[in-house]
């Protein structure tokens, strides 16, 4: 991932399994302020696949959002069943 200085909002893969798609998604995000003198949360694979109870993971996603520096959000989204 590259950050922006001023803006960024982008997504991508991390990872992908030959396994069929999966219809649940699940998303834990971590958000931060002032550069990252404040932090919180939990993107964790784990975590984002026991929000939607996901057993069989098919993909891993990230999407990343940052404003000026002073408040940023990354998130990981999995999807399967």
């Amino acid at each position: 991932m590259t950050p922006g200085i001023l803006f960024a909002n982008h997504q991508g893969p991390i990872t992908a399994t030959s396994g069929k798609v999966g219809y649940k998604i699940g998303k834990k995000c971590v958000h931060g302020l002032f550069y990252g003198l404040i932090t919180f949360g939990d993107n964790s694979v784990n975590g984002a696949a026991r929000v939607r109870g996901i057993t069989k993971i098919s993909h891993v996603d990230y999407r990343a959002f940052n404003l000026l520096g002073i408040y940023y959000n990354s998130c990981t989204l999995v999807r399967g069943s």
